[in-house]
């Protein structure tokens, strides 16, 4: 599947590029801070859960159990092991969008940056779930990754459960790939299909990018962003041609 990523007009986005790394942050620093909130304030658990998640750490041994007096100290503890185990987590963001005006204006430099379209397996990328109400927090899937760190099944459960936002972030239509550090994540050059060059971006910038990624891949596809009238849009346009145009004849994708 085809995702997008938005870059500023940096150095840091040259070197990622000319690298061929994504960069990957630590699940704790996010731009939505009900992400890796302690969700367990919100929520009221059943006797069942309470019973079924004592009788886990018993199996266990763990020392958990022995900080939790009551319930309310329990489901205290288990949020502590959630937020420790979410630290060892990191991902890179990515977007099914190419032509979103908030997202060129706050990820792009406001428009002088560029995006790229990469070319990602959908088995190794999880797609964000925006909410109204956030959900409990899954300790099940937690306990069993830590029973089990090969437990592939709890381990998507765990990527699916930090991948929830709140509908206010709905219009990135963001997918999430999930890596076990912070860093870059080197990917093979022929993932990058597609370079699509803001409404602002100069020409110094747009000449510097093909320079480091034709020599990546000779199969890129080069485009710029157009601006449309009635209704107002992005479109994809070709390089050489004015970026502010409104003859909706010369759209390209």
């Amino acid at each position: 599947m085809i995702l997008y990523k938005y870059y500023p007009n940096s150095e840091y986005s040259y070197m990622a590029i000319a690298n061929k790394g994504f960069w990957c942050q630590n699940a704790m620093n996010t731009n939505d801070p009900f992400e890796s909130i302690n969700r367990s304030v919100f929520s009221n658990y059943s006797s069942v859960e309470i019973e079924s998640w004592k009788s886990q750490l018993e199996d266990m041994e763990s020392s958990l159990l022995g900080d939790a007096n009551n319930d309310l100290s329990l489901v205290t503890s288990l949020n502590r092991l959630r937020q420790g185990l979410i630290k060892l987590f990191s991902f890179c963001s990515f977007s099914e969008k190419y032509n979103n005006v908030q997202m060129w204006s706050h990820y792009a430099n406001n428009h002088s940056g560029f995006v790229v379209g990469f070319d990602i397996p959908e088995d190794i990328v999880t797609k964000v779930n925006y909410v109204k109400k956030l959900p409990k927090n899954n300790f099940n899937s937690y306990l069993n990754i830590i029973k089990n760190p090969n437990d592939f099944e709890a381990l998507n459960i765990i990527k699916s459960d930090l991948s929830i936002k709140t509908n206010g972030w709905k219009y990135e239509k963001e997918w999430r790939m999930w890596v076990e550090k912070e860093g870059y994540f080197f990917y093979n050059s022929d993932m990058i299909k597609k370079i699509i060059f803001g409404l602002n971006c100069d020409n110094n910038t747009i000449s510097s990018i093909i320079n480091i990624t034709s020599t990546i891949s000779p199969a890129i596809s080069y485009k710029r962003i157009g601006f449309f009238n009635d209704p107002i849009r992005l479109k994809l346009i070709g390089l050489n041609q004015n970026p502010m145009m409104t003859n909706t004849n010369i759209i390209i994708d």
